[in-house]
């Protein structure tokens, strides 16, 4: 009995060793809504320690400016947000591949029937959509509740 609590220590210690080690290892990423090169956000690393600090994207008026809250991490990978301007003043909502370092930019809102003035982060449901919401825009200028498919990029206004 003494060698079997033995080996369940040796175990349970070895899977402990791993999960800190894991959390050592860990990334996190986030936005700034402003700051960067151009003062129109950023998406940015760090590890578990606050250490090793860096920028990843700088947003421009190119294709979008000053993302709003924080990055939706979706089941394949990759990270989306909206931005509360784009090029003609718009909502852009946005993918970007920490992998590839690749900003797209997936859909700019028309500003009467899809929204405007991003509010929020995006989220993903178990259905692989995401969803988000405007504070301007749509039905008597009262904002917009919508899903967006990644996979199908398919804009759906709820």
């Amino acid at each position: 009995m003494k060698r079997y609590k033995l080996k369940v220590l040796l175990v349970v210690f070895l899977l402990l060793q791993s999960i800190i080690t894991q959390a050592q290892n860990a990334e996190f990423w986030g936005m700034t809504t402003e700051g960067g090169v151009y003062n129109q956000g950023t998406i940015f690393k760090t590890d578990s320690e606050s250490n090793n600090q860096s920028v990843e994207y700088l947003f421009q008026l190119v294709v979008g400016k000053y993302p709003k809250a924080g990055l939706c991490v979706a089941s394949n990978g990759k990270f989306y947000g909206v931005t509360s301007s784009g090029l003609h003043s718009k909502v852009v909502l946005f993918e970007y591949d920490p992998v590839t370092n690749t900003y797209l930019e997936k859909l700019e809102f028309d500003v009467n029937t899809m929204g405007r003035e991003a509010l929020g982060s995006l989220f993903e449901a178990s259905n692989g959509k995401l969803y988000g919401m405007t504070s301007e825009g749509g039905v008597n200028n009262l904002g917009v509740l919508f899903e967006y498919g990644p996979a199908t990029n398919i804009y759906t206004k709820n």
